[in-house]
């Protein structure tokens, strides 16, 4: 989505060399001490070398440490792809986790790069304002691909992601819809329905029906508890011209292959709706073979933080 502001204004930068150690999280008075991927994401059935690496990009990722992430995830990608020519994995298994694991090494670089940028002094104020909304919701997005894949919220991240929006939405811009919406759904996934509904209801019909919308909009009823709407939309935009085609628009990535590869649906991957709308057509258009039978999602264990 933000390649073309990063194209225009990217520099490369040395990696950062610090290392992370992982925390322990804590929900409420409770510790999740299993912690398990939501049922039905895309890396669920990660395993081995894979899943060592993707686990240390996610431990960089939730201590902040971008760039230390990146390096993990490229590893852990390649293994897929060697995986999915010569085993022993399945090849669909493969290339689902290795589509999940190149989405979010991509949005991994791109927040990187917003982040170095923000550091330095920008010639126009319209860059800056760009580069604020895209560190928004990509830090949002880090704090999605860190709950999918432990099973925990990163509440650190959370809190970054959260005055990201705030500053972000403090800067003067004619276009704030798509920021607008993300911090209803931001608010919605911290328990505050009250504010997520205020924020999202000072937006007009207009503002909500573009095709660039769908998503965003889907998303938003998703995190606030409300799969029937979100399900809804995501009908309303398989009818369009972009769902199964890509355009320069988009990056060349249709917004239903958008929808199967975001960490912000994988609360509805087992809903037979989504997988009619999304999952089944996008992985015969992949090549794939149609997906396993549902079954009960696997039981969480928690017990009492001492």
């Amino acid at each position: 989505m933000w390649l073309p502001i990063l194209a225009a204004l990217l520099v490369v930068f040395p990696e950062d060399a610090d290392t992370t150690e992982a925390p322990s999280v804590r929900t409420g008075s409770q510790v999740e001490l299993q912690p398990r991927s939501l049922f039905g994401t895309l890396e669920q059935s990660l395993r081995g070398a894979v899943r060592v690496h993707y686990e240390n990009a996610v431990t960089a990722i939730r201590g902040g440490k971008f760039r230390r992430a990146l390096p993990y995830l490229r590893e852990a990608r390649a293994l897929c792809y060697r995986q999915m020519q010569d085993g022993p994995q399945p090849r669909p298994s493969s290339l689902r986790q290795m589509i999940r694991i190149a989405y979010v090494e991509e949005e991994v670089n791109e927040l990187a790069a917003v982040e170095d940028l923000l550091l330095r002094p920008l010639d126009r104020a319209e860059d800056r304002q760009a580069l604020l909304q895209a560190r928004a919701i990509l830090l949002h997005n880090m704090f999605l691909a860190v709950r999918s894949f432990g099973g925990q919220s990163a509440s650190p991240l959370l809190q970054r992601a959260t005055n990201a929006y705030e500053a972000a939405l403090a800067e003067p811009s004619r276009s704030l819809t798509h920021l607008q919406i993300g911090y209803a759904a931001l608010l919605a996934e911290q328990g505050e329905r009250r504010q997520a509904r205020a924020l999202f209801n000072r937006l007009g019909e207009s503002d909500l029906q573009p095709e660039g919308m769908d998503l965003a909009v889907a998303y938003y009823f998703t995190a606030l508890g409300d799969p029937a709407r979100a399900l809804a939309r995501l009908a309303d935009a398989s009818r369009r011209e972009g769902w199964s085609r890509g355009g320069p628009a988009r990056d060349g990535v249709s917004s239903r292959h958008q929808a199967y590869r975001m960490h912000e649906f994988d609360r509805l991957r087992d809903h037979p709706r989504f997988r009619e709308l999304v999952s089944e057509p996008e992985e015969r258009a992949l090549g794939l073979s149609t997906l396993p039978p549902i079954v009960d999602p696997p039981q969480r264990t928690f017990s009492v933080a001492p």
